[in-house]
């Protein structure tokens, strides 16, 4: 166990295997859900193939790890470059998730709700009442297709107001 802790930092992704003679359950589970270690394996074993299989699990689900953590990655560093992306562009881009929070709102947005840092607040905490209840009225007919709009915003303002669902 002692050598799984030392591994684990040097490789978070190290998938081990504990090989022993000691038939204690206790054991077996202590390893497991200390250690963090993939599998247990009893010796004698049945058949090399019992080996092989584990080994095999072992290998894959280490490559789903790696994957996953790419992934991750590219999705964090693809998200930072759409956030500076939107950050430069003259319209204004509102995203508003599924549960009604403001994933994501460029400086023309927060200009046009008259409201800076509004990432991670509800929309109906942030938006101003006309516009929210055009995103209602969108949302309460089917909002499936894109629309766009010109509404009058402050004075003699038209304001291009485009939804779309992401």
């Amino acid at each position: 166990l002692e050598l799984i802790r030392q591994a684990r930092p040097l490789d978070p992704h190290i998938q081990t295997i504990v090989i022993t003679a000691a038939d204690s359950l206790d054991m077996a589970i202590s390893v497991l859900r200390e250690g963090g270690v993939y599998d247990y394996l009893q010796k004698p074993f049945e058949s090399i193939e019992q080996l092989i299989l584990v080994v095999q699990r072992a290998v894959a689900h280490r490559q789903l790890l790696l994957e996953r953590e790419a992934l991750r990655r590219k999705a964090e560093t693809d998200a930072r470059r759409l956030k500076v992306l939107v950050s430069n562009v003259g319209e204004a881009i509102l995203v508003v998730s599924e549960k009604g929070e403001i994933a994501l709102a460029n400086p023309a947005a927060e200009k046009m709700i008259g409201s800076a840092g509004v990432e991670g607040r509800q929309a109906l905490e942030v938006l101003p009442p006309r516009l929210l209840r055009i995103v209602e009225d969108w949302q309460a007919h089917g909002s499936q297709s894109p629309i766009v709009l010109e509404i009058p915003w402050q004075g003699e303002n038209i304001q291009m107001l485009s939804l779309t669902p992401i």
